[in-house]
């Protein structure tokens, strides 16, 4: 043998099924939140062909009214819906991993800085449901 070919490192490969992240409920979670980011631009999309129709006129923005009443999109909303929350839930869960302040001397709770951003988020849905439902 070569001294090339005893210094070439071997390359070790596992053969894993397609399946692999369902063997533990974590890792399921795990890619159930990262099939999450679909649903989120499929929202994003959405609130774009809204504006988009909008700004075309009222013909076009009866059009997309009409198109948001099939039941196909409307299945799809509902599942998007539930997507978007399981990924805000696991945002705001993640977040004391990412971000520990300091209160004086000890470090900030985990639950406290979950509690912020849930309260934040109810303090932001409520203000944009007073300017949309609430003033008329």
């Amino acid at each position: 043998m070569s001294n090339a070919a005893a210094n070439t490192p071997k390359r070790l490969i596992r053969p894993f099924a397609p399946t692999w992240f369902m063997q533990r409920r974590t890792w399921t979670l795990f890619m159930l939140r990262e099939l999450t980011c679909l649903f989120v631009g499929w929202t994003a999309l959405l609130i774009l062909k809204l504006v988009k129709s909008v700004a075309a006129g009222p013909a076009e923005y009866q059009a997309f009214l009409d198109w948001m009443k099939s039941p196909g999109i409307i299945g799809l909303n509902v599942l998007a819906l539930a997507m978007v929350l399981y990924h805000t839930f696991t945002w705001f869960e993640a977040a004391p991993k990412a971000m520990r302040p300091n209160i004086g001397d000890e470090r900030m709770p985990p639950s406290l800085i979950i509690a912020g951003h849930w309260g934040g988020w109810v303090v932001v849905t409520a203000a944009i449901l007073y300017f949309f439902l609430g003033r008329g």
